[in-house]
């Protein structure tokens, strides 16, 4: 075989060398993203990056879907489950990082990057992580129930005696049967069986808590999302033909621009 036969292969291997080697997440161009939403499709990406060990990436994405409340309890047991992994890969955010606050490439190449206040040390984002599967757990959601159980039975007997309670929890969970299967593993029941579970626990007349939304004031979620900063409905400026600055209420929506603010 001559040097010529020889260079398609040549650039083959070169081009896998390199696609093993890449620090981005790539898309998969058999099943790329395609949400219905903007939200949707930034979960879908997320979900891929996390899916491709970007869990340092992914998990604050996660975080502010999860914010949006109700329906997006799967974002914030994505984001519990990416914490101990966030934490393990975590480094010092960047003054270039933050530079770079959201890149979203179509295409080969699909990655977001942005920055939120818990990434400070990665005690942090373990903490983060557990909170957010806390949040779903409560609001009776099985997965992050089952998450939350794995994580807190490897930990302290305080958090092994809180896993022996979540375990009560998901076992009397009418979801996880719709769900079907067992999501925890069998070592970590043999673990927790001789644990008992918080004195001060009384699980009789235990309610789920509604997914509800919360406000994280982080700047690179809103644009993220695509939301708009609230505009100020204060008093307005504006200049008199005697050029003094005098203070005008601002109209209300569908009022006459023509009457006056004064008149009744």
């Amino acid at each position: 075989m001559t040097r010529f036969q020889l260079y398609p292969f040549l650039c083959l291997g070169l081009a896998l060398v390199i696609g093993a080697c890449s620090s981005r997440p790539t898309a998969d161009r058999k099943d790329p993203p395609a949400g219905a939403t903007r939200a949707e499709f930034v979960y879908q990406i997320a979900t891929s990056m996390a899916d491709q060990g970007f869990c340092n990436k992914a998990m604050p994405v996660f975080v502010c879907l999860a914010a949006e409340g109700t329906g997006w309890e799967v974002a914030a047991k994505r984001a519990g489950q990416c914490g101990p992994l966030a934490a393990i890969s975590w480094k010092p955010p960047t003054q270039s990082a933050r530079a770079n606050q959201q890149i979203i490439r179509r295409g080969r190449i699909l990655d977001i990057s942005i920055n939120m206040t818990f990434e400070e040390s990665p005690e942090q984002v373990r903490a983060e992580g557990l909170r957010q599967l806390r949040r779903a757990a409560n609001a009776n959601w099985p997965d992050a129930q089952a998450e939350l159980i794995a994580q807190l039975s490897g930990q302290t007997n305080e958090a092994q005696r809180e896993a022996k309670l979540w375990l009560t929890r998901y076992d009397a969970n009418p979801r996880r049967k719709i769900y079907g299967g067992d999501a925890v593993h069998r070592d970590v029941r043999e673990r927790l069986k001789t644990v008992a579970a918080p004195a001060s626990a009384d699980d009789s007349n235990w309610t789920s808590l509604a997914f509800t939304t919360e406000a994280l004031n982080e700047p690179e979620c809103d644009q993220l999302l695509g939301k708009r900063p609230h505009r100020n409905a204060g008093p307005k400026i504006h200049v008199e033909d005697d050029s003094l600055e005098k203070t005008r209420p601002r109209r209300r929506i569908g009022e006459d621009p023509l009457s006056s603010p004064n008149e009744p």
